[in-house]
């Protein structure tokens, strides 16, 4: 990932205090159990989309980096364990939402508002300031915007944005054989809309529905044409088991899938797997789960 602006490390503390990793998460996944037992999870390959309800979850508020009394850095990181939903009202107003297992930076200059997505997802209520754009970065994507709603998604190598409200303009650069030019390509988006960008570009806009942007926040995790590497990445911010796949020729990774499965119960996902898709789920290690195609 690129550094945050222009921002030099001497610009900020870089200690991380973050809540414990042990701290409420066996409140968490047995409350989220709980709330979804009962609860099927859905996926289809191609078009057919599953639709699951979500039960929304409380989040607790991060805690800054700054010690009471002191003046609050340029910068300032922020980040959710595994399994944790969390939100912080930054100092211009805005709110933004952390997804589980993500990991942000906040710069509030006098003349523009920037956030760094490092891993995850992060959705962001932007409060209203003409003078000082507020702008989103996650890797080599670039999402801004005046007075919105909208999440970006930092995932195994692919990132989207999605808005709810307002619009955003998504930049990206022009990408040859997989790497960065120096041209850059703008789109876009409004309210109903999401854009991915890979290796091979910025995709065209596609409609979503207003209500699916932010809903892991409810723990429901919805996909739209993405590749069972992006939904992996995403269950191992809410497993306690590292979850891998072997795939040598990266065919079952690369798999697109149209999904919405249940972050409070990544279990039953794991378990629905083979009927979906010709993969074998493996237990047998006592550290991880290994998802393999089937011989």
């Amino acid at each position: 990932d690129q550094a945050l602006g222009t921002l030099a490390a001497e610009h900020y503390d870089a200690r991380l205090l973050q809540l414990s990793r042990s701290e409420g998460l066996s409140w968490f996944f047995a409350s989220a159990r709980n709330a979804f037992g009962k609860a099927g999870f859905h996926v289809a390959l191609g078009a057919a989309t599953a639709v699951m309800v979500g039960v929304l979850v409380a989040v607790p508020i991060l805690r800054t980096n700054s010690a009471p009394g002191q003046t609050a850095p340029a910068t300032q990181r922020y980040a959710s364990d595994v399994g944790e939903i969390a939100t912080l009202t930054l100092d211009d107003g805005s709110v933004a939402s952390l997804g589980a297992a993500s990991e942000i930076e906040i710069a509030m200059l006098p003349d523009r508002r920037k956030l760094r997505l490092i891993d995850g997802a992060v959705l962001v209520e932007v409060a209203k300031d003409e003078a000082r754009p507020f702008s989103v970065r996650a890797g080599n994507l670039t999402a801004t915007a005046l007075g919105t709603v909208f999440d970006v998604r930092k995932n195994a190598g692919v990132v989207r944005v999605a808005v709810s409200e307002g619009a955003v303009r998504v930049s990206y650069p022009l990408m040859i054989d997989g790497a960065p030019a120096s041209l850059t390509t703008h789109r876009d988006i409004e309210a109903g809309q999401q854009v991915a960008a890979t290796r091979e570009g910025l995709q065209q806009a596609r409609s979503i529905q207003k209500d699916l942007v932010g809903a892991w926040r409810a723990l429901r995790l919805d996909y739209l044409d993405a590749s069972l590497r992006e939904l992996v990445a995403d269950a191992n911010r809410y497993s306690p088991l590292a979850i891998e796949i072997e795939d040598p020729d990266s065919r079952l990774s690369d798999a697109t899938v149209t999904a919405t499965f249940d972050g409070g119960n990544i279990e039953r996902m794991l378990v629905t797997l083979p009927d979906i898709m010709p993969v074998d789920v493996d237990r047998s290690a006592s550290e991880r789960i290994v998802i393999r195609p089937t011989p």
